[in-house]
């Protein structure tokens, strides 16, 4: 199954360098294509938590509409970019619904 993906928005705080919020875009929107979701409105948040101290201090939310439906996910992870594969993982579950 295959289907257009619209670009993913990354909105980045919390000095995440540019190449990291890029390699996680495209890791977001790889799964997208993947999964053949074809959406609109896609954005997706990169952050780094308060407490940089914790295992997992970068979160990444995604939402987009599919189909009239929200879809939506939520991800953390060591680096942006394991937050952003965390997001894909979601996304595949969310997707195969």
């Amino acid at each position: 199954m295959t289907g257009a993906v619209t670009d993913v928005a990354v909105t980045v705080t919390g000095g995440i360098p540019r190449e990291q919020a890029d390699a996680a875009r495209e890791r977001v929107a790889s799964a997208l294509q993947r999964e053949g979701a074809a959406v609109s409105g896609a954005r997706m948040t990169l952050h780094r938590d308060s407490d940089p101290a914790g295992a997992r201090p970068y979160v990444a939310d995604f939402i987009a509409f599919q189909g009239g439906r929200v879809l939506a996910a939520h991800g953390t992870g060591a680096t942006p970019v394991e937050a952003a594969d965390a997001v894909a993982k979601r996304l595949h579950y969310r997707c195969a619904r």
